[in-house]
């Protein structure tokens, strides 16, 4: 318990030394980046089991077979193998979405795959997924959370503009560089549904404008991937559920 309590008050000590800085990389606070680089595995879990009392998990072998052969071309092999589920986040009280835990564990919401109406859509949501978390502000309010005796999954994926304005870039080079249309991100944002306490339409205008703008960057890819037959496969699977 002392060692514990060590570790927590020892991570509380880097945050406050080093709060204002958004960038994991910071070369002023070496121990922080490092900390923030790679979450204590204990935070993550904990966070993680915060989120799991939240979600439903759907049991579908198919549908998760699916996933993995499309997160495989997504994400490249890591120090932690990749883990993705299928949940329902229904009854939660979160949007639509899917929800990365540093260390790989993917969740995606069947919600998302019922709404996206092509695979590179379901690819832009797990790439933004997965960037959105790589950011140091996500992983600063994860640590925060762990700290505490109930870590609440709603504090921690609590997203700022500029927070999603990083994650649309970074996600749009990962769809492009997996061979994805980039394109699936606009749709993708176009798809989500406005809720006035979460997002508002000029907010989602914001977001497809900034992922047009970005994908402006880039010269167009020969022969994109924007459905594949596992994708038809899937969707067939999704109408049992």
């Amino acid at each position: 318990m002392s060692m514990t309590r060590s570790l927590f008050g020892s991570i509380t000590a880097l945050l406050l030394l080093g709060a204002c800085s958004t960038v994991p990389e910071d070369p002023t606070n070496p121990a922080k980046a490092a900390l923030l680089a790679e979450p204590p595995r204990e935070f993550s879990a904990a966070v993680e089991t915060g989120l799991r009392k939240k979600l439903v998990f759907v049991n579908d072998t198919e549908i998760n077979h699916y996933l993995a052969r499309l997160g495989a071309r997504l994400f490249a092999p890591g120090k932690d193998p990749i883990s993705i589920e299928l949940v329902n986040g229904n009854a939660s009280g979160f949007e639509p979405s899917v929800w990365v835990v540093p260390g790989g564990k993917i969740f995606v919401d069947l919600r998302i795959l019922k709404m996206m109406r092509f695979e590179n859509e379901i690819a832009a949501a797990m790439a933004f997924g997965w960037d959105r978390s790589e950011g140091s502000e996500f992983r600063t309010r994860l640590i925060d959370e762990a700290s505490g005796a109930n870590p609440d999954p709603a504090k921690v994926w609590s997203f700022s503009d500029s927070e999603n304005q990083k994650a649309i870039e970074s996600s749009i080079d990962r769809m492009y560089k997996a061979g994805y249309d980039p394109r699936g991100l606009v749709s993708y944002f176009d798809r989500l549904p406005i809720k006035s306490k979460i997002r508002s339409e000029s907010e989602q205008d914001l977001l497809k404008d900034k992922a047009r703008r970005t994908i402006a960057f880039y010269a167009p890819l020969l022969n994109p991937i924007v459905r594949t037959e596992e994708f038809y496969k899937m969707r067939k699977r999704l109408e049992h559920l």
